[in-house]
């Protein structure tokens, strides 16, 4: 979900600068700037890495797009209501494949309300209940 919050951050800044078009994509050099303005405000530093040379001297250098995503991630907050709507959606596209032709009749396949429990790690994991007589 990161990765869409990032890529939906950088098409709405995209968007607001004048672009009529909604469906328009960015250059990638465009990107890159949308991506280095919302590091410097996620993050409050520049997307710079300091690199060893051999000899012993440093260098810093611009990140790329892809390490600019890569540190946005965990600065991508993905709050209660985004994942509650996720689980909500699998949980309807899982119904409608079971309920499907020749399959269960829809009146004995239920949602039931999402449980949103804290996860230890970085995966997290929903429970799937089916019973059947």
């Amino acid at each position: 979900m990161a990765r869409q919050k990032i890529s939906a951050e950088v098409q709405r800044r995209f968007t607001r600068g004048g672009t009529k078009n909604l469906e328009a994509v960015p250059s990638p050099a465009r990107e890159f700037e949308l991506l280095s303005d919302l590091y410097a405000e996620k993050l409050g530093k520049q997307p710079m890495k300091r690199e060893e040379m051999s000899g012993g001297k440093f260098v810093e250098r611009v990140l790329t797009a892809d390490e600019l995503r890569q540190q946005l991630f965990p600065a991508m907050i993905v709050e209660d209501p985004e994942l509650r709507l996720l689980a909500q959606s699998r949980a309807k596209a899982i119904r409608e494949q079971l309920i499907g032709p020749g399959q269960l009749p829809e009146e004995r396949v239920f949602l039931v309300e999402a449980e949103l429990a804290a996860s230890e790690g970085k995966q997290v994991r929903v429970h799937l209940n089916l019973t059947g007589s």
